[in-house]
């Protein structure tokens, strides 16, 4: 009875949140100091629990240098389920953490660093109701042609899909050689495999072209990041394919505005 009196009374305190959050922290301390545990630092990218296991979202990009450069540049690199801190270099400088510091190694070995889920191609929500769980999504599906569509609508931010738009290649080799789009026999292909890289998507922004106007226009703009290449192979001058669609993906580079 006595110690259920006293448990009422310590359940109506308003300073509950306080003792348990320090309650909190005297665990962790224990679990860190006295069981060899090892607390992540830098918690972005991790699991939300009082340790900070590194989640699957760390590492699942590729660094923009070589994994080998990336590793002889800070040492060792995040492995997933694991409480071991990162690299001090890629979030800290003179001792003190560095906003720099971190942008560096987010551009250049964002996957060494384990700060993938911060990166642009992954940094965006899934969608709320998706047509299967984003959490059994590997990374073999995300290369696959057949799950390209659903993943980039349901699950963009398991695959690094968050900057597609709603415009994607459905084969992941497209960019390899863009040759390929130019090519009057494997125009079936490219269209609906490589419509991002080929330029068959809808520009998010429709401009009416007009053939009889050469004039200047804030709307005169490339959408699509290939078109320099395009014209060099003679795109812009190809009878292959009309007046809209140049206009379409290349109206600057080509001149029709």
């Amino acid at each position: 009875m006595k110690s259920s009196y006293f448990l009422c009374i310590f359940r109506e305190r308003k300073d509950i949140k306080k003792i348990c959050m320090q309650f909190y922290q005297v665990l962790v301390f224990i679990l860190v100091f006295f069981n060899g545990v090892e607390a992540v630092l830098d918690r972005n990218c991790t699991h939300m629990d009082a340790l900070g296991k590194y989640s699957t979202n760390a590492v699942n990009c590729e660094n923009t240098y070589s994994d080998d450069a990336c590793t002889m540049i800070y040492g060792s690199s995040v492995t997933v389920g694991t409480t071991v801190e990162r690299p001090l270099l890629c979030f800290m400088l003179n001792g003190e953490r560095s906003e720099e510091m971190k942008r560096i190694s987010m551009t250049s070995c964002p996957k060494t660093c384990g700060y993938c889920c911060q990166t642009e191609p992954f940094d965006c929500n899934n969608s709320p109701f998706p047509r299967i769980n984003c959490a059994m999504v590997t990374s073999r599906m995300c290369k696959d042609p057949q799950w390209r569509e659903v993943l980039t609508e349901d699950c963009p931010n398991v695959c690094g899909f968050c900057l597609e738009g709603g415009c994607f290649d459905k084969a992941v080799d497209c960019t390899t050689d863009i040759s390929i789009c130019m090519n009057v026999g494997m125009q079936d292909f490219v269209k609906e495999y490589c419509r991002k890289t080929c330029g068959f998507c809808r520009p998010t922004a429709v401009v009416t072209p007009d053939p009889d106007y050469r004039g200047t226009t804030t709307n005169c703009v490339d959408y699509n990041t290939n078109c320099a290449s395009w014209s060099f192979r003679g795109y812009c001058t190809s009878p292959f394919y009309s007046y809209e669609t140049r206009f379409a993906n290349c109206a600057a580079t080509c001149g029709l505005c």
